[in-house]
């Protein structure tokens, strides 16, 4: 979700400044398509809405009315290259299903997505899919394709072993997989598990974690993580309470590889935002017909990571969590 975001505020400042694509015909409306399938998801939501340009009202008026970036009428779907079995994506209204729109100047209600259940999808059993959005009374198609990204597996942690990890400050942990067939490069995320109560309030515990990226934009197989970094994010993530009473439970780490189309968006921006980049940032999308991005990702974890005690020491009283108040 966050690299849809970050596509759509790009996309969007391209869209209304590429001189090569022109939304001034009155009422011509442009498709814009975000959907990322990932395997280990429940399930897939895409962004589609509408982009064009009125010259008798102003942008900011247009995009604060839902009529006007939402499409009353449309079919959306899935389908498999090979055996053409479809899909079909329910609209349904993110707000309603936990996905709160943040404010901004997009109407925030309703928050329109299409939706479908990685169970009815079963995407792992595919290589690559199409998407399709038929719209104006069926009179035009929107389609886009993307490989799906294929399971992958920890090496280091190795999963089903007991691993109690040393996070002194001065050492590197080493987090290692193996390649996922179609991932062009993978984040690497650090989630923290802990238990915390209120001493003023209740003597009942609470479960909570804190997450946070350790690597970006990876495309090796292995990273080596600070121990000293462990304790500065939970130092820096955990508001200090004197009347909050803390147990640390475990860690995971998290690997999540993306597809090419991904891969080549950022690479893009990467090489053209940059201080010596040119001034006209060139408009990535796969979507044939529109604008935006359809592709794939796949999610692994590995968790229940404990910590040797003189880690559990440090996170007591070490410099960067001593005043967290852990147990």
């Amino acid at each position: 979700m966050k690299y849809l975001f970050l596509i759509l505020i790009f996309t969007c400042f391209l869209v209304s400044c590429d001189n090569d694509l022109d939304i001034s015909e009155d009422w011509k409306n442009i498709p814009v398509v975000y959907g990322i399938v990932d395997p280990s998801d429940t399930a897939h939501y895409f962004r589609i809405e509408k982009a064009f340009y009125d010259p008798n009202v102003d942008a900011y008026t247009i995009a604060a009315i839902a009529d006007s970036i939402y499409y009353e009428e449309a079919e959306a779907y899935l389908e498999d290259p090979k055996t053409k079995q479809r899909f079909p994506l329910q609209r349904v209204d993110g707000n309603l299903e936990g996905y709160i729109r943040n404010e901004g100047v997009f109407a925030q209600s309703p928050n329109y997505l299409y939706k479908i259940q990685a169970s009815e999808l079963k995407s792992e059993s595919k290589s690559d899919l199409d998407f399709k959005l038929v719209i104006n009374q069926g009179k035009d198609t929107i389609s886009s394709n993307t490989l799906i990204v294929k399971d992958f597996k920890f090496t280091n942690p190795k999963p089903g072993e007991v691993q109690r990890l040393d996070l002194n400050y001065q050492n590197k942990i080493s987090i290692r997989w193996s390649f996922a067939e179609n991932a062009h490069f993978y984040d690497v995320g650090v989630r923290i598990n802990y238990r915390e109560r209120n001493l003023q309030e209740s003597t009942t515990w609470k479960n909570k974690s804190i997450e946070w990226t350790a690597e970006r934009f990876v495309t090796t197989n292995n990273v080596m993580v600070k121990g000293q970094d462990f304790f500065v994010n939970m130092g820096s993530l955990i508001e200090e309470n004197p009347f909050a009473e803390r147990e640390f439970r475990n860690m995971e780490f998290i690997v999540a590889g993306f597809g090419k189309e991904i891969f080549d968006y950022i690479s893009i921006y990467g090489a053209n935002l940059g201080i010596t980049g040119s001034q006209e940032i060139p408009l990535y999308s796969n979507i044939e017909g529109g604008v935006g991005i359809f592709s794939a990702k796949k999610t692994i974890e590995i968790g229940d990571l404990l910590l040797v005690q003189s880690s559990q020491d440090s996170l007591i009283s070490g410099i960067y969590t001593n005043k967290l108040n852990f147990k």
